[in-house]
Parts: structure tokens; C-alpha cells; sequence
């Protein structure tokens, strides 16, 4: 029987956060200057609020400082961390036995979006290439998992850091996100759905969400008044970095499943997410070709 998540519906509208989903960019150069203290509790108090794909799983994260050169640091950020300059890092940690990328992806990018809601810039980091490394250095416990961290503190305001930070985003197309008609299908994979406007200012929220490389594996099958969310597993950065296998494709199927989920709240729709695991029958039903992976599903209103 696949997984489902509890949530509690949402009626309220929250302009706030939907704005947050659709402005929030990767920022990889920031001011050498620290987030108020208010800020920064704020930030670990958030803790309390982050909502689960998979109860059952345990999900902690600290706040650190970045200070200088620190070997911690360095080991967790490995190569590209000489791109980025942040004076702050949350390191996130999960354990347990269900979908664990996918629910580390789907709390931690609630996290992201509330730091930018603080008016703070984020960039996401991956560790799944040398996680054994960062698992060592931090001393982590048994089964723990560190998949990425995110840094943030406030974008750079000089020129050169503006023009840094956004030729990275065009090198990687961040800036031009894919026309719905792309990658939104109706009945069976490959038929171009006609959305409704609400289903289109739902679904901008998950184009618009980050991922290893700019990736954008998402593919949603609309089917019976719901999402069917889909992994395309060959895209040029996954097979440059042998990401499927490290799991890169089920982190970034939690982080969007996250941003469609806080969209819908933030909508004042319910969203209940139901985990798929790769279900064949269904998978035949939808048409999708070898090289995707079923995910999940959720419900998604036409208004």
C-alpha cells in the first residue's frame, strides 16, 4: 500500500509564502555580513513548523556559522563551495527507513522558503557525492543522513556579485524555466494538458523549484483530478554525475513536491501527497516510458 502523508488542510490563502515560491533564486555570492540575531532564531525555530512526507522519519538541523576557512565547512560544501560565500549553513540530518531523499528534500526546501520569506538568499549544496566524508566529520550516528546543506545570509549588492550571481542562473538556464506544455501531461504521458489558470499558478511553483544542475526532472501526468508526479532520469547533469544512482533525481522529487505542496496551501487548497513507489500497474496506465520514475501523487483542482 503506498505511503500517504497527513496534513492539515489549508483554507486561509497565504499571499506571503506563494510570492516567496515564485521569486526564491539560488544566490551563490553574498555581503560578509551576519543575520541579526532575531533572524537567525528565528530561522532554528522553524524547526517546530516543518511539516513531513514520512512521519515516521527523524529530521533535525543546526545552524553554524561560517567563519574564515573552516575544515567542517569545507568537507561538507567540497568543491563548489569556493563559488559561494555565505556567513551562514544549515546542516540538515534525517533518519529512518521510508523515501528518505525525497522527505529531506521536502522539509528542507520549506526551510529555504522561509529564509527567503526572511529576506534572506539560499543556495542548496549537495553532498551526496562525498556524504561518507561529512557524515565522518561531523561524527554523525548510525543511519544518519546529511544529502545536502543549504547556506544563506543576504545577497551581494555590488555589482560584480549581482552580475555573478545571475550569469550562473543563464549559464544554467535558471532563468527560463520550461513552458508547461513541456513537461504537463493530460490522461497519458507525452499529451500536452490544457490547464486551467488556478493548475497553472499551482504548477509554476514546482517549475520554478531548484535542483541538482537545474535539472528539472518533474513530469506530471494529470489524471482523475491528480498530479501524478514523474522523474525523467536521464537528463545531461544526472548522467554527467551519475546522479540517479547517487540519488539525486528522489532529492529533487522531494524538493518539488514540496514547493507544489506549499503552493497549494498557500492557495488555500489541501495538499496531501501519496507515494507511489514506482507502481507498475499505474505506471502502464500513464504511459510513461522507461526512463522516468513514478514518484507521487496529489490532487490538484482545476480552480
Amino acid at each position: 500500500m503506498p505511503a500517504s502523508r497527513p496534513q492539515t488542510e489549508t483554507t486561509v490563502p497565504d499571499e506571503e509564502t506563494f510570492a516567496a515560491l515564485l521569486s526564491r533564486r539560488s544566490v551563490r555570492r553574498y555581503e560578509n555580513r551576519v543575520a541579526p540575531e532575531e533572524t537567525r532564531r528565528s530561522v532554528v525555530e522553524f524547526a517546530m513548523r516543518v511539516e513531513p512526507l514520512v512521519p515516521e522519519n527523524e529530521f533535525s538541523y543546526s545552524v553554524l556559522p561560517i567563519v574564515g576557512k573552516s575544515e567542517e565547512l569545507a568537507t561538507v560544501m567540497g568543491g563548489y563551495g569556493k563559488l559561494v560565500s555565505a556567513r551562514h549553513l544549515v546542516l540538515p540530518r534525517i533518519r529512518g527507513d521510508s523515501h528518505i531523499l525525497a522527505d529531506f528534500g521536502f522539509r528542507v526546501e520549506q526551510l529555504v522558503i522561509h529564509l527567503t520569506r526572511l529576506g534572506l538568499g539560499s543556495c542548496w549544496i549537495a553532498a551526496l557525492g562525498h556524504e561518507g566524508e561529512v557524515l565522518d566529520r561531523f561524527k554523525s550516528p548510525k543511519n544518519e543522513r546529511i544529502p545536502a546543506v543549504v547556506v544563506f545570509g543576504y545577497p551581494s549588492e555590488s555589482k560584480g556579485g549581482i552580475g555573478f550571481n545571475r550569469s550562473i542562473r543563464v549559464a544554467l538556464s535558471a532563468h527560463r524555466p520550461p513552458p508547461h506544455e513541456k513537461w504537463v501531461f493530460a490522461g497519458r504521458f507525452d499529451s500536452p494538458a490544457g490547464l486551467t489558470p488556478f493548475q497553472e499558478k499551482a504548477l509554476d511553483a514546482l517549475r520554478r523549484a531548484p535542483s541538482a544542475g537545474n535539472s528539472r526532472p518533474w513530469r506530471v501526468v494529470l489524471k482523475d483530478g491528480e498530479a501524478h508526479l514523474a522523474l525523467k532520469l536521464d537528463t545531461p547533469y544526472y548522467r554527467l554525475s551519475k546522479g540517479v544512482r547517487l540519488g539525486y533525481h528522489l532529492l529533487d522529487g522531494g524538493i518539488g513536491m514540496s514547493n507544489l505542496s506549499m503552493a497549494l496551501s498557500a492557495l488555500g487548497k489541501p495538499a496531501r501527497w501519496t507515494m507511489l513507489d514506482n507502481e507498475e500497474g499505474l505506471r502502464a496506465e500513464l504511459g510513461l516510458p522507461d526512463n522516468y520514475e513514478l514518484l507521487a501523487r496529489i490532487p490538484l483542482p482545476t480552480a
